[in-house]
């Protein structure tokens, strides 16, 4: 997680446990001896696409949607997306900020080269991921029934990985959407492990 962001996070838990309500933005200028209320912006704007907070837009509408602790050995994981959780898309490969992995969720395969991804759409419902959560990604072998992040014919999506009479394909956890059979190629990127609720 970036340092900055970290900061603002722990300031923003702090004061909304103190006051009942949370700071404005020149609350976490002030605080934080930012230059002008724009740079605070700035970065509530890059924390929010990736998922570690809630802003409603209005005055003390601010809301932190992950914990972070003060455990300097917590490992941190990049934060891609968003992640169709319906039709395909081509996904962006860009990193929108770092997340703090929390401890149940510690494993090789999300320390060495996990990443958490912000889910876009309602097909994957079912299996209880809504439409902005972030879901953690794991390197691992996925398995017969797992949740995976998925290449398919080049285009990203989240989705149930189903194997049947040799062929594996993708399903979704909503009736409005159809299984996704690969014309040429399904490339699985990881296995979902866990997953934060925004506010």
């Amino acid at each position: 997680m970036h340092s900055v962001h970290e900061k603002i996070l722990k300031f923003m838990s702090k004061f909304q446990s103190k006051h009942g309500y949370a700071p404005t933005v020149r609350d976490i200028m002030k605080h934080l001896k930012f230059a002008s209320p724009r740079s605070v912006s700035y970065h509530l704007d890059r924390m929010e696409i990736a998922g570690l907070i809630k802003n409603a837009g209005k005055a003390r509408s601010l809301q932190v949607a992950c914990v972070v602790e003060d455990r300097p050995d917590n490992p941190m994981i990049p934060v891609y997306g968003p992640i169709r959780a319906g039709h395909p898309e081509l996904q962006s490969q860009l990193p929108l900020g770092m997340l703090e992995i929390p401890p149940a969720l510690f494993s090789s395969g999300v320390q060495k080269k996990g990443f958490a991804l912000t889910v876009k759409g309602d097909s994957m419902e079912g299996a209880g991921i809504l439409d902005g959560d972030l879901v953690i990604i794991e390197n691992s072998q996925p398995r017969e029934g797992d949740i995976v992040a998925a290449l398919i014919d080049g285009e990203s999506t989240l989705k149930r990985l189903v194997k049947k009479n040799g062929t594996s394909y993708l399903k979704a956890e909503n009736p409005k959407y159809r299984d996704l059979i690969p014309a040429a190629e399904l490339v699985i990127q990881g296995v979902a492990v866990g997953s934060y609720r925004k506010f």
